[in-house]
């Protein structure tokens, strides 16, 4: 009996992770980013949308398995999806610009208070990209590997 390809190399299993990709901060799929990134494809079935989460977010998945993920995400049909690269880039920089508030300053170098903090933060919010930016903090490690994958694509490798 012939051996399976993982499930990670599935293409219908890699938009799943689009559409997880795409959840904003009440958990509802943006219809936006869902129709900008899927490219009119059919949607996943709900059980591929479960494993992209548990690929994402699960404990007892490895960094590796992660960054390959992320890879495949952004290769669909042998081409990096230009979207998804800006995506992955847009959320990154959200991320650091919160980060710099987090630490007590603005992108101007301001003190940042706790109350300015939160004006701070929702000014970077300007659109779904930037909301899922804020969602879980499981989301830096990721982050930090789609900066892996984008900063390798970049270079041609």
């Amino acid at each position: 009996m012939a051996e399976q390809s993982p499930r990670w190399q599935n293409p219908r299993f890699i938009r799943g992770l689009v559409i997880s990709r795409a959840l904003d901060l009440e958990g509802a799929i943006d219809d936006c980013i869902i129709r900008r990134l899927a490219l009119g494809r059919p949607m996943p079935e709900g059980d591929a949308l479960e494993e992209c989460r548990r690929v994402l977010y699960g404990r007892n998945v490895s960094m590796a398995q992660r960054w390959t993920f992320l890879r495949l995400m952004m290769t669909v049909d042998g081409a990096v999806d230009e979207d998804l690269l800006r995506l992955v880039e847009s959320v990154a920089e959200a991320r650091n610009r919160l980060a710099h508030s987090r630490l007590g300053t603005d992108e101007a170098g301001t003190v940042v208070s706790g109350h300015s903090f939160h004006e701070s933060k929702a000014k970077y919010r300007f659109d779904a990209d930037m909301l899922w930016a804020t969602v879980r903090d499981a989301d830096d490690a990721i982050l930090r590997l789609g900066g892996m994958v984008a900063c390798m694509d970049a270079h041609g490798a």
